[in-house]
C-alpha cells in the first residue's frame, strides 16, 4: 500500500469588497446633476412665493392651507408631533401676548403717575393770585346834585 500526500491547498483569504456604490459609479459616468423639467408651478406654490415676498407674518389668516407630509398610500401623518408642537407655539404666543400686555399697562400708569407728579410740582410753584384792594379798584363816587 501505497502512502501519498496531496499538496496542502491554502484557504482562500476574505477580501473586503472594494467596488464602488452604485451612486458612486453612476456619478462618475455623469457627474452633472439632475435639473427638474422646467414647469410651472402650480397654483399654491406660486402663492406660497408670492406670500414669502410680502412678509406676511406666519399669524397672518390666509387661504393656504398648512403643509402636511403624509405618506401617500395610507395617509399617514409622517410627522404626528406637529400638533403638540403647534400647542405649544400657541402656548408661547399667548404667554408674550400676555407679558407685552402687562409691561403697556405698567408702561401707562408710569405715565400717568409721571403726569401727575408734573402736574403737581406744577401747582406748587405758581404763586396764588394776588387778593384784590377793592379800595383802589373803586370808582369814585359822585358829585351830589347842587
Amino acid at each position: 500500500m501505497e502512502v501519498t500526500f496531496r499538496p496542502a491547498i491554502a484557504a482562500p483569504v476574505l477580501v473586503a469588497d472594494q467596488r464602488p456604490t452604485a451612486d458612486a459609479t453612476a456619478l462618475a459616468r455623469d457627474p452633472t446633476p439632475e435639473t427638474p423639467l422646467p414647469l410651472p408651478a402650480s397654483t399654491s406654490q406660486g402663492a406660497a412665493t408670492i406670500s414669502a415676498r410680502l412678509g406676511l407674518s406666519p399669524d397672518a389668516v390666509g387661504s393656504l392651507a398648512p403643509v402636511e407630509r403624509t405618506l401617500k398610500p395610507w395617509g399617514i401623518r409622517m410627522l404626528p408631533d406637529d400638533a403638540a408642537r403647534q400647542a405649544a407655539r400657541d402656548r408661547a404666543r399667548a404667554a408674550a401676548a400676555r407679558a407685552d400686555a402687562a409691561a403697556a399697562l405698567k408702561a401707562d400708569a408710569d405715565a400717568k403717575a409721571e403726569v401727575a407728579a408734573r402736574d403737581a410740582a406744577e401747582a406748587d410753584r405758581t404763586p396764588p393770585p394776588a387778593p384784590q384792594d377793592t379800595a383802589q379798584n373803586a370808582t369814585p363816587p359822585e358829585d351830589p346834585p347842587v
